[in-house]
């Protein structure tokens, strides 16, 4: 009887074990199957990258060549060029002319077909660059010596009378408070025969500034004032 239980629990093991080997190759089936499907759309993605690898460019960087030259180069190779006027700068005084100063994209690889960006000067470009004029800060400089070194450089100083503000107090009569165009946005660069403005107050709106001022700071004495005995009055309400 034990031997017959041996042999059926025996039985039952090796059963077991080929129902798992015959699942096993069904998995291994299902694996192939599925394997055997995405290949080909792997083959094509991988096919993809590589051609698009293939339609790339590498875009030379090709400023300070030959307007002329430079864009034939790059049409050999494919792009759309569009030359463009660049804009005056002191920066490019030493460039010639149909020189390309800047180019856009710079570098790199870049699909053909795609749009590259030359800019360049020509005669009149560099006659303006040669007429920029390095604008100095003159704010704080008494409004006369201001218009002197303007004078100088070939600008038109433009004095304003600025009215009264209590903003102006602190500032001394006849300086300059501000200017326009101002030198950090115009990056100290402007034609000359420019207008510039400058901003500044006689003795009697200094005077009326500073009357202002102090009557500000009087009504905010006399308000931070009115605070505190309302607070004051509140606590004794509490107590």
């Amino acid at each position: 009887m034990k031997k017959a239980g041996n042999l059926t629990k025996t039985s039952g093991k090796l059963l077991g074990n080929v129902s798992k080997v015959f699942g096993l190759l069904d998995t291994v089936d299902i694996v192939s199957k599925v394997t055997d499907s995405t290949i080909p759309l792997i083959d094509k993605a991988l096919d993809r990258h590589h051609e698009h690898r293939r339609s790339l460019v590498r875009l030379d960087n090709l400023v300070h060549m030959d307007l002329f030259e430079a864009k034939a180069h790059l049409e050999q190779q494919g792009f759309i060029v569009s030359t463009i006027l660049a804009k005056p700068s002191k920066k490019y005084q030493q460039a010639k002319i149909n020189e390309v100063v800047e180019m856009s994209p710079k570098s790199g690889k870049l699909p053909i077909g795609s749009l590259v960006k030359l800019y360049y000067l020509d005669h009149s470009l560099m006659n303006q660059i040669k007429e920029m004029i390095s604008l100095p800060d003159l704010v704080g400089l008494p409004i006369s010596q201001a218009q002197d070194i303007l004078d100088e450089l070939g600008l038109k100083p433009v004095p304003l009378l600025l009215p009264a503000s209590k903003e102006y107090a602190k500032y001394q009569p006849n300086q300059v408070i501000n200017m326009s165009p101002k030198p950090n946005l115009v990056k100290n660069q402007i034609k000359k025969g420019s207008l510039v403005k400058l901003n500044y107050l006689n003795e009697e709106n200094l005077l009326a500034s500073q009357a202002l001022a102090q009557a500000w700071a009087e009504k905010q004495a006399n308000r931070q004032e009115k605070v505190l005995k309302t607070l004051k009055q509140t606590g004794k309400i509490f107590k």
